[in-house]
């Protein structure tokens, strides 16, 4: 059996959504810290963290929409592949019924 192309598509899209739902975190969650109204040492220092996690947070969706893309790459050399392999088996049919 020969791996799925479709499928493979299909985990592609996932980790984009993810990426997607990981974006969506991290700005809910500037803006979560952005919007607290207590001042002084420790409000700025919280804000510091959350935006340094923010960061680290846009940096892993990255990191998936880059897998991402490197799956789809995939799948196109899968489909590619199979095609060629397909190709092959008719030649090959056809030779062995010519051959009979």
């Amino acid at each position: 059996m020969f791996a799925d192309p479709d499928a493979i598509r299909a985990l592609a899209r996932a980790l984009r959504q993810r990426a997607d739902a990981v974006r969506s975190q991290a700005l809910a969650l500037t803006r979560e810290a952005e919007a607290v109204t207590w001042r002084g040492a420790a409000a700025d220092a919280m804000r510091s963290a959350t935006r340094e996690t923010a960061t680290a947070l846009d940096e892993a969706a990255r990191r998936h929409d880059r897998a991402a893309q490197a799956i789809e790459a995939h799948a196109a050399a899968v489909g590619t592949m199979r095609a060629a392999l397909a190709a092959a088996a008719r030649l090959l049919g056809d030779a062995l019924r010519a051959a009979a």
